[in-house]
Parts: C-alpha cells; structure tokens; sequence
C-alpha cells in the first residue's frame, strides 16, 4: 500500500494488493476516506466531511497525472 503523496495532513494511497480498474486513489485523513476515480476525476466513495473531501479532490485533481502515471505503472507491474 504505496502512499504516493503526503500534503496537509492528507495521505493519497494506492492500494496495491487489491487494486482493480478503474484507476482510483484513496484519500485518508485522521479517521476519513474518500475514494477518487481518476479517468474521468469522480468520486466513488466518500466517508470524509464536506470541507476535507472538497481539499482532497483538489489535491487528486492537482496531482492528476502524477497518480494516474503511477496507478497504471503499479497495474502493469503487478499483473503483466
């Protein structure tokens, strides 16, 4: 379970035992999470309150590229 950034008290993780497509990261912060799809950016799952789930998105949208290079490298490594 790769965190791939750390910003703000917020850790974007991908998960790599289980991870399936869509390409997807998942936000934590304290006792929150958020699930951000990244191709087209949507949100599949938010246990987060309003305010952090709306800086969590920002920071998936900032760092778009970024997460969706590494997702697809740790897809490609784990399943050929």
């Amino acid at each position: 379970m790769p965190t791939i950034l750390r910003i703000d008290g917020f850790e974007v993780v991908i998960l790599t035992r289980d991870e399936h497509p869509p390409p997807h990261v998942h936000v934590y912060r304290a006792e929150e999470h958020i699930v951000i799809e990244l191709d087209p950016l949507d949100v599949r799952e938010c246990r987060m309150r309003p305010k952090n789930a709306a800086k969590a998105w920002l920071i998936v949208q900032n760092k778009q590229g970024l997460l969706l290079q590494r997702w697809i490298e740790i897809w490609k490594m784990r399943h050929g």
